[in-house]
């Protein structure tokens, strides 16, 4: 039985009317009309991914790290400042994050100046218009700051993503035969099509969910896209105020920034003796049996002189006149190893 959604779709003009709506709907946060619509349209196609998206209607979707975005948003930028803006585009590049309920998205986070857009001057709609303006490109396309490489996971969406990426060939069904007469477009193309928009549409809703409910220390514009998920669909959302002040946060952020540094710092310095205490067991056996003519002990010896020639050429030190594994005294080696394979290391991530 053709439906009247399949007959809509079944013409170029009326498949992107019908698009168009639920993009408007969802830039103007009428999220609760945008499900709505599309769940009235899903429920009239009787085919597998329909019904998937029917099922997972109630899922939760929530992000992580939401408050490391709010420690990056006071991290100064690689230009200078802070950023006026923050990107976050749903993504299913990067590392694959596997669930038992096949692959969750992740969110890729951009920070923005006022370089490429004067996000700090301009309002919500005056954001909006520009992107409405073009069919792809804006001027902050492309232009983001790269102070750190930044991803945020997504939970709640791994089902209805891995269904949409794994039925991408209803892409080109768009190509189905014309005619004269419009012809219905077939029940799955539509469900693909309404899929990916309430893949979108829920990505946007967890956003909000996430800005409403945690806020942002400093009120700046979110941008809310994807990269190669669905269709493209960019929105501006605005946090509630966080709970804490900016000074709060920043002297949070600031501590907690420390913190890392120090457990970085210590962990490092971790492996560090470690990688010592490699070298240190190693010139132990090789003074225990240096006069053995073996050929073990010779594969031993070179293995040893290697990786510490390597050490040293890789990192630019001073390598000794002779292999460590030869000096004799064991306080004078301790010495060595701190001096040659912790301090070295150290002075030089201070730099």
């Amino acid at each position: 039985m053709t439906t009247d959604i399949q007959v809509q779709f079944g013409t170029d003009d009326g498949e992107k009317d019908y698009c168009q709506a639920i993009a408007d709907l969802i830039r103007a946060e009428q999220h609760d009309l945008a499900d709505e619509t599309l769940m009235a349209g899903l429920a009239s196609l009787h085919v597998p991914l329909a019904e998937l998206c029917l099922e997972t209607r109630t899922n939760v979707v929530e992000l992580t790290q939401w408050d490391t975005l709010q420690q990056m948003i006071f991290r100064p930028l690689d230009s200078g400042g802070l950023c006026t803006a923050v990107g976050l585009d749903l993504s299913n590049y990067g590392e694959r994050r596997m669930t038992p309920e096949s692959v969750e998205p992740s969110v890729e986070v951009k920070f923005y100046s006022d370089e490429s857009f004067p996000f700090s001057v301009k309002s919500r709609d005056e954001i909006l218009a520009e992107n409405a303006s073009v069919s792809y490109s804006v001027p902050w396309h492309g232009c983001r700051e790269d102070c750190t490489t930044f991803v945020m996971d997504v939970v709640g969406l791994a089902r209805l993503n891995s269904a949409v990426e794994l039925d991408q060939a209803q892409r080109s069904a768009r190509s189905w035969p014309r005619s004269p007469m419009p012809t219905p477009a077939p029940t799955n193309y539509v469900a693909f099509r309404l899929a990916e928009w309430l893949l979108a549409l829920r990505y946007h809703r967890a956003v909000k969910h996430h800005l409403d409910r945690e806020g942002l220390a400093r009120r700046l514009p979110v941008i809310v896209a994807s990269h190669d998920v669905g269709p493209f669909l960019e929105a501006v959302y605005y946090a509630a105020p966080s709970r804490e002040s900016a000074e709060e946060a920043e002297a949070r952020m600031a501590a907690a920034w420390e913190a890392q540094r120090r457990a970085g710092r210590a962990e490092r310095e971790r492996q560090l003796w470690e990688t010592a205490d490699s070298m240190r067991q190693m010139r132990k056996a090789l003074r225990a049996t240096r006069f053995w003519p073996s050929r073990r002990v010779r594969l031993l010896r070179d293995h040893y002189e290697t990786k510490e020639a390597l050490l040293f050429r890789v990192h630019e030190l001073d390598r000794p006149h002779r292999p460590s594994w030869k000096i004799a005294d064991d306080a004078e080696f301790e010495q060595f190893l701190k001096q040659f394979y912790i301090d070295a290391f150290q002075k030089k991530e201070s730099d």
